[in-house]
Order: C-alpha cells, then structure tokens, then sequence
C-alpha cells in the first residue's frame, strides 16, 4: 500500500509526542495531518492516529493521567465521522488544533451514560465543535466527534446564549 512506511512512521512516534514538548509535537501532528498517508488513513483506517495536542489544564480535567496530552482519532471514529459528517473532508482535520487552541469555548462534562469526563471545545470563527474523552483509566484521549455548526445554528445558538446571559443580569 502507497504511503505504508509514512503509516509505520506515524505509529511508532505516536508515543513519543506526549513526551516532547508542546510546539515540536503540535508540529508533528499538524504535519502528519497535511499528508496524503493520513488522507489514505482516514478513507481506510486502521488504528489510531493522533489529532491535536491538549493543553495540560485540559487533559487533567478529563482525568488523564499525568503526561497524556495527545487527542487521537480512532478507526471507529473516523468511520462514524464519514458517515455523519461527510462535509468535513480528510484534509480539514488539520482545523483540530486550532479549534484547541483558539476554543470560543469549552467546558468539561460528564458523560450522561459512563460518568466519563469529556472536554467540547467550540470555535466560533470557523464554526467548529469537538469532544474529546480519556479512557477510564486516563492511559489515552480520544477525540470522539468533529463538526462544523451550520451558519444558521450558530446564530441561534449565539441568541440563546444572550438570553441566558441577560436573565442572570436580572
């Protein structure tokens, strides 16, 4: 398969990159995700492959471990996003860092049905949404969805979000 060494590449540093410190690893993964190799991934997947770089406040209020700050995309995952969110090609999943690191917003919940910590970052500019998740044991993060909010869908939501802000006014 074209583009298998790039693969092998990527999957023998994936471990590496919670270790380097942030600007070398979100340069790494911002590279990996501009090749053809994670482009043939997404279309096929096989593993994981990582996505963004969280910043330590983040992972720590998802209960990652210590030292676990890399987001990965998972075969299922990136399946589930074809399927739901066709509109978002391969190449866009570059857009994950900076939804990271230029969020609107975030916050940290828990999942209704695990009681798992989970981060959704918002970026209004480009209208992007993500969640990440750490696995039980806090060992991995897991981006679990990726989309863009409809132009029309954010400007409710940014109706909403004043209503709510003027009734705590009162």
């Amino acid at each position: 398969m074209p583009g298998a060494a790039a693969v092998d590449a990527v999957r023998a540093l994936r471990d590496k990159l919670d270790t380097l410190p942030p600007q070398p690893s979100v340069a790494l993964i911002q590279d990996w995700l501009k090749t053809d190799a994670f482009v043939r991934w997404f279309r096929s997947p096989s593993g994981v492959w990582p996505i963004a770089r969280l910043p330590d406040a983040d992972a720590r209020a998802m209960g990652a471990r210590d030292g676990v700050r890399v987001a990965v995309i998972s075969e299922d995952t990136a399946r589930k996003q074809a399927k739901h969110h066709p509109d978002i090609a391969p190449e866009e999943y570059v857009a994950a860092q900076r939804i990271v690191d230029h969020a609107t917003a975030k916050a940290s919940y828990a999942d209704p049905k695990t009681g798992r910590r989970r981060m959704i970052y918002i970026q209004e500019m480009d209208r992007y949404v993500m969640v990440v998740k750490a696995t039980e044991d806090g060992g991995e993060l897991y981006m679990t969805t990726m989309y863009r909010l409809h132009s029309e869908e954010a400007r409710r939501d940014r109706e909403i979000a004043r209503l709510l802000q003027k009734a705590k006014k009162k």
